[in-house]
């Protein structure tokens, strides 16, 4: 487990793609790596269904009566969070690698990339379509082989 990552979620009314996100982190083992209490939803306009979301998969959580915005509501998480690294999820990032995920060695590069720099961000995406880059290495094809 480790204890030393806080994963935020933030939702707003899509509650059977919020359903699929925690259902996809679950199966993929990240629910396994970072425990109940380190894993936290902030709903947008909070109703009874998010709360019983955030039961079903185990979620402390939080709401607010309006859309605070995601700037508002990212800032309202990380106040929130205790450890030392953060994960920030929209209620739509579900994983799809289910077979070739590897949940502990991807939190350990990560890391690894953040102790080596404090003031790095590291985007994750999906590795066969990632959606669009802010920064792409030259040598894609290498590094995705090498990672």
């Amino acid at each position: 487990m480790y204890k030393d990552i806080t994963i935020g979620y933030l939702s707003w009314k899509k509650h059977d793609v919020f359903r699929e996100t925690l259902k996809s982190h679950r199966e993929n083992g990240l629910f396994d790596a970072i425990p109940p209490k380190n894993r936290l939803i902030i709903f947008q306009e909070i109703s009874n269904e998010d709360i019983k979301i955030a039961e079903e998969f185990k979620c402390k959580y939080t709401g607010n009566s309006s859309n605070i915005g995601i700037l508002n509501a990212f800032i309202q998480m990380v106040k929130k969070c205790e450890t030392e690294y953060f994960i920030f999820c929209e209620n739509d990032f579900i994983l799809m690698e289910n077979s070739d995920l590897n949940i502990k060695k991807t939190l350990d590069d990560v890391i690894s990339i953040l102790k080596e720099n404090e003031n790095s961000k590291v985007k994750l995406s999906n590795s066969k379509n990632p959606g669009f880059l802010y920064a792409t290495p030259n040598n894609k094809n290498e590094w995705l082989s090498k990672n």
